[in-house]
């Protein structure tokens, strides 16, 4: 039986786009934060 639900690309894009913000907005903070205040010892390695 095939109960998937299809959903269009831009359906997607549109349905992800708050995780799209989120991980953009923590990456933003990491690299401002090793960049401008010089925290190192959050550096991965």
């Amino acid at each position: 039986m095939y109960t998937k639900k299809v959903l269009p690309v831009m359906g997607m894009i549109m349905w992800t786009m708050y995780e799209l913000l989120l991980f953009f907005a923590i990456g933003t903070v990491y690299v401002l934060l090793i960049e401008y205040l010089g925290l190192t010892w959050i550096n991965i390695p």
